[in-house]
């Protein structure tokens, strides 16, 4: 986003007013579009960087129910005595999770 923010400023304040105007004509729109086309490039970087991440997170969040999922399947092998904490700890956790985090 700062390339984003340089480009725009040079845009604005940097290059002559004369540029920006009808009085040079084509130049003025050759820069506008290399300005416009720099900034939509910088755009979709920051636009498939983002999607990336999503795409990340919603990896983590598979892989950390299917954690949840054999851990609860685990504790059927365990004396009955111990099953009703553990099961009561795996459900506030998941209630956490979904409840803080999200």
């Amino acid at each position: 986003m700062g390339f984003c923010s340089i480009c725009l400023y040079l845009s604005k304040y940097i290059i002559p007013t004369n540029f920006q105007r009808e009085e040079l004509g084509s130049l003025g729109g050759f820069l506008s579009g290399v300005v416009g086309s720099m900034y939509a490039v910088s755009t979709g970087f920051v636009l498939i960087y983002l999607l990336g991440n999503f795409n990340k997170a919603q990896e983590v969040v598979a892989t950390e129910s299917t954690i949840l999922m054999r851990l609860a399947d685990s504790v059927s092998w365990l004396p009955s005595n111990m099953k009703p904490a553990i099961y009561a700890d795996i459900k506030n956790y998941a209630k956490d999770v979904v409840g803080r985090e999200w």
